[in-house]
């Protein structure tokens, strides 16, 4: 899946959807069986290769059965770069060991810029880790679908220097792994249709052309290996290109990526229509987080979906890849967009999802290969980034907060004046607005605001204020009140607090004079202000911001039914 798809494209899936209406219940760590072990050891060795429409091994049809993968904690990049291998064999052995697979695909990015690492150059530390994962594949008696050119969008046009690259890349990177029976695909991009050039430079052909150029040279280079391409619209994969090829036509095996799981079977059948080669359901899935973001972000909806789609790929794929194999634990990663940490089959505590049973009970042979190695796993010697933007996570509430939104809670006595983080940071649909819950207020970032342009120059605390705003839940929560009459203006037994939280950016005007009201059975002086509420706690005598965000939260949960 491309990381940058809107969400508007995620939930198409919906079309036609029906949530099960019982509950999902949070699933103990019980296990699927494994995949019962055939009578006599399978014989090692052997290219997967194609026949007709199928995919076979020594003579035999074979399927796959496979999952994407990250390592928790280390999604998208952050693999290569802070590579563990240990960690890496561990987790695949137990998507193995619960859920069958005989197959992995992994997405290896090109510009891998941090650590000395040159653009489109096959540097020895890149090789060397993806020996270790392809060792580790093999010895669990799974092939590797390795994507190329991960997160690259230049798709140069043909004789140029950039392209020249490429092809140097190529045969630098295939030339150690062309004779490696463990690698069974090379997918030569994931999505291109869905990068600006294609979906917004309306430059098609120019990514069909690099597509068809560079299928070429990985068949010269690697011929015992597949080539395919993950396109993420179905309908791309018969566009012809420039030379009048299609995706279809220099592909081995047809990857074709679904989220629409009520619509899967007709695309399967209008794709048929198209090639007689294997297809391969290269993703498909679907998250069961952030909590109360969207009603249909659940484990109920995700085992529906995997019913549905699975249902449809039987006897009409060779192969089915799910997005993805865990949860890769929202907290320590740097992005916002959490909804992508949640379409694990495994959950960030090693627990299975309801889904994973579904998934566990296709069934497929493990696939040994003949290739053997004995590399040590290496680990990363990676610096934890301890700037203030770095993932922080509150210990009241097992939360993270992350970048600008940890700035400005630092900044801005946050424990004091937010309290406890009662949701992960996540982009709100319909506006794409980066929000995030706590007890007594809400922050929020709004993605069309640009940097300051001077910010540099400015003190981080005065730009940070200025792209972080607290929602005006005190408006909100004095819609509909009769204020007493009175001075709306700051009140004296309020003052000190207001100034020590940053109060013209935390709170922002009064819009009520002090006066006494009865909160949680109680009588306290509060007075409202725009973006919150300050009362005096009648226990304690100490000023402090009511719980408007804890409020704010507990709507938003009963807005989507959970």
């Amino acid at each position: 899946m491309l990381r940058v798809v809107l969400l508007l494209i995620v939930l198409v899936g919906l079309a036609g959807f029906t949530v099960p209406q019982a509950r999902p219940v949070a699933q103990p760590a019980a296990q699927p069986a494994p995949p019962t072990a055939t009578a006599a050891p399978l014989q090692p060795g052997g290219f997967i290769q194609v026949r007709g429409s199928e995919l076979t091994r020594l003579g035999e049809v074979v399927r796959l059965k496979g999952a994407n993968y990250y390592p928790q904690g280390k999604p998208w990049s952050e693999m290569w770069y802070a590579w563990d291998g240990p960690q890496i064999a561990r987790e695949l052995k137990l998507g193995r060991d619960t859920l069958g697979l005989n197959a992995i695909r992994i997405l290896l990015p090109y510009k891998l810029e941090q650590n000395s690492y040159a653009a489109g150059v096959a540097t020895d530390t890149v090789i060397n880790r993806l020996r270790e994962i392809t060792q580790i594949a093999g010895d669990l008696d799974m092939r590797l679908i390795v994507t190329l050119f991960d997160f690259y969008e230049d798709f140069p046009l043909p004789d140029t220097r950039e392209e020249r690259e490429n092809i140097v890349y190529l045969e630098t990177l295939l030339g150690n792994f062309a004779g490696d029976d463990r690698i069974a695909i090379w997918d030569l991009h994931n999505e291109p249709d869905h990068y600006k050039l294609w979906a917004k430079e309306k430059k098609a052909q120019q990514v069909l052309g690099w597509l068809g150029r560079m299928a070429d040279t990985v068949h010269r280079l690697a011929p015992n290996q597949l080539v395919t391409v993950g396109m993420g619209q179905y309908d791309n994969l018969y566009q012809p290109g420039p030379d009048g090829r299609r995706v279809v036509d220099y592909s081995d095996v047809v990857s074709i990526h679904i989220y629409n799981a009520a619509d899967a079977l007709r695309q399967f059948e209008e794709l048929r229509t198209h090639t007689a080669k294997p297809i391969l359901l290269e993703e498909f899935g679907w998250p069961t987080g952030p909590r109360c973001v969207v009603a249909e972000y659940t484990e109920a909806s995700q085992e529906w979906v995997y019913k549905t789609i699975l249902a449809a790929a039987e006897g009409r794929v060779a192969g089915v890849v799910a997005w993805n194999l865990r949860d890769y634990h929202a907290g320590p990663t740097r992005r916002y967009d959490t909804r992508e940490e949640h379409y694990g089959l495994i959950r960030a505590d090693d627990s299975l999802k309801p889904a994973a049973a579904i998934f566990a009970a296709f069934p497929a042979a493990a696939l040994p290969s003949a290739t053997k190695s004995s590399l040590p796993l290496s680990q990363a010697k990676v610096n934890q980034p301890g700037t203030e933007r770095a993932p922080w996570r509150d210990p009241n509430s097992g939360l993270y907060l992350k970048g600008e939104i940890r700035q400005a809670y630092d900044q801005n006595n946050g424990p004091v004046s937010l309290g406890r983080a009662l949701s992960e940071v996540f982009v709100r649909p319909g506006d794409g607005f980066i929000i995030q819950y706590f007890e007594r207020g809400v922050l929020e970032i709004n993605p069309q605001r640009p940097r300051p342009p001077d910010a540099d120059k400015r003190p981080i605390e005065d730009v940070v204020r200025e792209m972080v705003q607290p929602q005006a839940l005190g408006l909100l929560a004095a819609n509909g009140k009769a204020f007493p009459e009175g001075k709306r203006e700051l009140g004296g037994e309020f003052r000190t607090f207001y100034k020590g939280v940053s109060g013209e950016w935390r709170l922002g005007a009064a819009i009520s004079p002090p006066f006494d009201e009865v909160v949680g059975g109680q009588a306290r002086r509060v007075q409202y202000f725009e973006r919150g509420r300050l009362e005096i706690n009648p226990a304690t005598g100490q000023v402090e911001p009511g719980t408007l965000g804890l409020s704010a939260w507990e709507q938003q949960c009963r807005s989507v039914g959970q």
